[in-house]
């Protein structure tokens, strides 16, 4: 069900949820492909957000930081989706693609300062080059599959920036440079035999004709009409 935050009400939501869901499960079947191992991603929830309930949500998931990997696009309208995670499941996410595992001195490293609330945690220094690739292709790959079902949805190409990784996220600069834009908030869990790992797909969006186009489609989905 929607947040009350929402603006999408509850057959949007569904509706939007399947296109995503089909489009972020195709790019799993190509991750497995490429690492030789079964991964599942599953889209449980989708918000779209307002900007004003925006820090909120940032801040009640991650606090003040964040790894994330982010692609700007333009086209009939401009803006930048982010691929988060916290930067645990991050280093998580990371092992089980390149089949390797953390410390356990790193893991419990970890715990501790997440036990001390006097602590602020410091990045662990466990990404090399490599992880980092790692995690902006999987970054790229669900980004592309979001922007694609939507561009898809209301029949426009986007243009698509490099890929860019940001291992400190800081939200309030972004978010300040925000106020105009709206968000899908999209609930993201990575599954394989062993492990499960919490992201979060977001979307920035400029307010405008696009709203009213793209909720259209989505009437047009759930009344059964052929799009136009």
């Amino acid at each position: 069900m929607a947040n009350s935050s929402s603006i999408l009400n509850e057959v949007q939501n569904d509706a939007f949820s399947e296109l995503v869901n089909i489009a972020i499960g195709k790019a799993a079947a190509t991750l497995s492909l490429m690492i030789e191992r079964k991964i599942l991603i599953q889209i449980p929830k989708i918000d779209l957000v307002k900007s004003e309930d925006l820090a909120d949500r940032f801040i009640a998931l991650f606090g003040d930081r964040a790894l994330g990997v982010t692609i700007r696009y333009t086209g009939l309208m401009s803006g930048a989706a982010t691929l988060f995670f916290e930067e645990r499941d991050g280093r998580t996410l990371v092992d089980r693609l390149l089949s390797l595992h953390a410390s356990d001195d790193w893991r419990d490293d970890w715990d501790s300062h997440k036990n001390d609330s006097q602590a602020e945690p410091e990045v662990p220094e466990q990404f090399s080059d490599s992880d980092k690739e790692a995690i902006i292709e999987v970054g790229n790959m669900l980004i592309n599959a979001l922007l694609g079902s939507v561009g898809n949805l209301i029949d426009v190409r986007f243009e698509y920036s490099v890929p860019e990784l940001k291992m400190n996220y800081n939200f309030q600069n972004e978010l300040a440079r925000s106020e105009k834009y709206n968000a899908f908030f999209i609930e993201t869990i990575f599954k394989d035999d062993e492990e499960t790992i919490q992201g979060y797909l977001i979307m920035l969006f400029e307010l405008g004709s696009f709203m009213d186009k793209f909720l259209s489609k989505l009437d047009q989905m759930t009344s059964g009409e052929a799009f136009n």
